[in-house]
């Protein structure tokens, strides 16, 4: 309010998105390592089971679940695409951007 409009606004496609309704993201930032990785969070919110597939509008390569401190998982679901979560179960997940055919990845 404070602040008007200024010039024509188009519509932002989300970085990351589910398509379960009882399923939030609740944040998407950087790794804390330094690698350019993309860590999201998000959480059941109805307290019921829910399934919902994660979807990603930047080239990335297959997700990895982590614990709450960004270390991958031991075990690792089949499809990581689909999330399997328990009531009120939060999640969180690590997106490594696809990286060009012939580029280098730069050292940490």
């Amino acid at each position: 309010m404070n602040l008007p409009l200024r010039g024509a606004t188009a519509a932002v496609r989300p970085i990351v998105a589910v398509d379960s309704p009882g399923v939030l993201v609740e944040a998407v930032k950087l790794a804390e390592d330094g690698s350019g990785d993309l860590v999201v969070r998000m959480y059941e919110s109805q307290g019921a089971r829910a399934t919902a597939s994660l979807s990603c509008s930047v080239p990335c390569q297959s997700p990895t679940r982590t614990d709450l401190l960004e270390r991958d998982l031991e075990q690792q679901p089949d499809d990581p695409w689909t999330l399997h979560l328990r009531p009120f179960e939060l999640a969180t997940v690590r997106l490594r951007p696809a990286r060009a055919v012939g580029e280098r990845e730069e050292p940490r």
